[in-house]
């Protein structure tokens, strides 16, 4: 990294400790916490909120449709866990990817979880 991102870092870090603090967020400017609210909403996808996109990371329903994991996998498995990218934790998977742990409903119903099938996909 060069010292601009270094410096950027850690104003970002500096200020996500100082929300963590009841004292140190009655002391910020409004516009700093709206800038990071995005870092830490577990509803929204900061880069598809126009289109009220959800989460980034999921239990159940739905997964994200990357490559063909979805597809192939909803057949005979339910989505136990979806993870994605996020910003808050500095954690990237490829290209926008996820990880998706899916279980077949009778192993999920008999709490089997060492049953369950790991997909990644990026893009």
């Amino acid at each position: 990294m060069v010292l601009n991102e270094w410096i950027a870092r850690a104003a970002v870090e500096g200020a996500e400790s100082a929300l963590a603090d009841p004292d140190g967020i009655a002391q910020m400017p409004d516009a700093v916490v709206e800038a990071l609210r995005y870092r830490h909403s577990v509803l929204r996808d900061p880069d598809f909120s126009k289109n009220g996109s959800y989460a980034q990371h999921q239990m159940l329903g739905r997964g994200v449709a990357i490559q063909d994991a979805a597809e192939l996998m909803a057949p005979e498995h339910i989505l136990l866990l979806q993870l994605r990218w996020d910003n808050a934790l500095d954690w990237h998977m490829g290209d926008a990817g996820a990880a998706q742990y899916w279980i077949r409903p009778a192993d999920l119903a008999a709490r089997r979880f060492e049953n369950t099938v790991l997909t990644f996909e990026s893009h």
